[in-house]
């Protein structure tokens, strides 16, 4: 029997009720289960020896799974911090303190009475395994890539999490030379904050030789800005080799779009029919 992992898979959940509450039917020996989709369901052999794994985030199990499925499940909980070796958990550590002083130095520059920066707010996604991937990313398994030293990666760590800092607070530590870094020259002028079209040069094109961001099949990379992208952005999209995410008024629009293209194509289906019907019916009268 093989084992089955289902990543990102909630629409088929509701399926598998009959498989794991063991409901089989048994002919000559063979067991099968009934996997219902919609309104279609079908037999479906399966081994003894099966098994299925579902992996789902832990907010999203207790908040969005159905109690009854999970209920059938034994549950283990899996995080990135119980990945790390020994040193990987050294480096996890020294990063959470420096992401705490980061942030108190923030804090200490604010005047009285503004609302204090949480470090979510301070690093754009951040959140409690954040260091744990970070640090696996550099000190992870040898995948072919020069192996770094734990000083160069933590300067390496550094500076990603600087990719994620706004700039606001990014003036604000280097007031205080934090750690003897030069905040304002690794922000403004060795990384690529300034503009989309300056980002993706450095990410597409000078980044590649590095391919610090991603692997054989590409990067994905997620860019937030302080206002919508403006309508040159559809140029910038064509001209580089990028997948866009499409929003919810781009895909409404495109669903339209086809929509509409379907219509008038039934429509000129049932022209061409009627035509050839009236046709038809013109050389049968002829013949009479």
């Amino acid at each position: 029997g093989e084992t089955v992992v289902l990543i990102h898979s909630e629409n088929l959940y509701e399926s598998l009720y009959d498989m794991l509450n063991q409901h089989y039917i048994e002919y000559q020996g063979q067991r099968y289960v009934r996997l219902a989709i919609g309104t279609t369901s079908k037999l479906c052999p399966i081994h003894n020896d099966f098994r299925v794994i579902v992996i789902v985030d832990k907010n999203e199990a207790y908040t969005k799974l159905a109690p009854p499925l999970l209920n059938r499940f034994e549950k283990q909980v899996l995080l990135r911090q119980h990945l790390l070796q020994e040193e990987q958990q050294i480096m996890c550590s020294q990063l959470s303190k420096f992401i705490a002083s980061f942030t108190d130095s923030v804090n200490k520059q604010l005047s009285d009475g503004d609302e204090p920066y949480t470090t979510s707010n301070i690093f754009a996604g951040y959140h409690s395994d954040t260091t744990s991937s970070l640090v696996l990313s550099l000190l992870g398994k040898n995948t072919g890539k020069q192996v770094l030293s734990l000083d160069e990666a933590f300067t390496t760590a550094v500076s990603r999490l600087l990719w994620l800092a706004l700039p606001e607070c990014v003036l604000l530590a280097a007031k205080t030379n934090i750690h003897g870094y030069d905040w304002e020259k690794i922000y403004f002028q060795e990384q690529h904050h300034e503009d989309l079209p300056d980002f993706m040069d450095y990410a597409f094109y000078q980044n590649i030789s590095h391919n610090t961001w991603g692997d054989d099949i590409g990067i994905q990379t997620l860019v937030i800005t302080y206002s919508p992208l403006s309508d040159y952005t559809n140029e910038i999209f064509e001209y580089y080799p990028i997948r866009k995410e499409l929003t919810d008024e781009e895909k409404l629009k495109h669903e339209q779009e086809e929509l509409t293209f379907k219509i008038e194509e039934l429509q000129r289906q049932i022209d061409r029919e009627k035509g050839e019907k009236e046709g038809k019916e013109g050389s049968e009268g002829n013949e009479e």
